[in-house]
């Protein structure tokens, strides 16, 4: 694990490079060989404190933002829905990257992008059953500021279905705050969409504030 270490920032910025060639085949073997990588350094358990996983999964946040290709960015999303659904549990630091890979989706030019990468954070957002948003779980006890980031990009997205659900969604996580730091980035988060939205969309996110 040391070695890997040592190794994974050179081939990670080759990887991450290639993952945004403007040649399909090209970049579709760097993507899939960032999955195998992946899932092969998130079989194992990370200590709380330590951040490999979250440099493991970095390269999809960069290509999500850089790469031109729609198929790439594709790719790249069903990978982030791949890694919840077989890795999820053994997920720590990993979060972060991974929510900053869909947060990039939802600002893509391309509506069914965004409404992609909505679908992927739906997995972990369905807060009545879900092991990683409930109380005490892994998200909202340890990344809450960057799942409420992730969703606010969505509310901001230029497609209305991903949009509307995360508008809808984010008032609901006021039940799960746990510290002061997460009451203040919820808060925070509302606040801005405030400013932003349309009237119906104030009046039901001062209700959930005050």
């Amino acid at each position: 694990r040391l070695e890997w270490r040592r190794i994974w920032p050179i081939l990670s910025k080759h990887l991450s490079t290639t993952s945004c060639d403007n040649r399909e085949d090209v970049s579709m073997c760097a993507v899939n060989a960032l999955k195998q990588m992946a899932l092969r350094f998130l079989n194992k358990e990370e200590l709380r404190g330590f951040r490999f996983q979250s440099a493991v999964l970095q390269p999809f946040s960069f290509a999500m933002r850089k790469s031109k290709l729609k198929s790439t960015r594709e790719m790249i999303i069903a990978v982030q829905r791949n890694l919840i659904e077989t890795r999820g549990k053994k997920l720590r630091s990993g979060w972060r990257s991974l929510l900053a890979t869909l947060a990039f989706a939802a600002s893509d030019s391309d509506k069914r992008i965004a409404d992609l990468g909505f679908d992927v954070l739906s997995l972990v957002t369905t807060i009545e059953s879900n092991k990683y948003c409930s109380k005490g779980g892994e998200l909202s006890t340890h990344h809450f500021d960057a799942l409420m980031q992730c969703i606010a990009a969505f509310a901001r997205s230029n497609t209305d279905r991903a949009s509307d659900r995360a508008l809808n969604l984010l008032p609901r996580f006021g039940n799960l705050v746990e510290s002061e730091s997460d009451m203040l980035e919820w808060s925070s988060v509302l606040s801005d969409l405030i400013l932003e939205k349309n009237v119906e969309t104030r009046m039901m996110y001062s209700q959930a504030l005050f």
